[in-house]
């Protein structure tokens, strides 16, 4: 619905790989990806993905339970820890917004920018 009425990027937030599909079939509509690279559903139109990385999470978690030392806790984790990452950002992203886009991912991977 939403390339039908002239949409010309997509997300999701969702790991649904139906949004790239969509696009992809569309042919002159962006997405970005959510949990996964995803581009691989729709290579031509990603412009990059949103990447979680939740295996050191569990496989502490886990090791915390096998040890007894586990309690419940939040977790609020993301680009710093290393938990949610960005993708490749694609070719038809100008060099300087690209070079842009990685640099505001590295403050606020270091707690220079929030």
């Amino acid at each position: 619905v939403l390339i039908e009425q002239g949409a010309d990027i997509v997300l999701q937030h969702t790991d649904s790989t139906a949004p790239q599909a969509a696009a992809q079939a569309a042919g002159n509509v962006y997405t970005f990806g959510q949990a996964s690279d995803m581009a691989e559903y729709g290579p031509k139109p990603r412009i990059s993905s949103i990447i979680d990385d939740w295996a050191p999470y569990y496989i502490a978690r886990t090791k915390a339970v096998m040890d007894g030392t586990w309690t419940s806790t939040d977790t609020w984790d993301g680009i710093g820890p290393g938990m949610v990452g960005i993708g490749e950002i694609s070719s038809e992203v100008p060099e300087d917004v690209k070079a842009e886009a990685l640099a505001l991912k590295d403050a606020i991977a270091s707690g220079a920018y929030h």
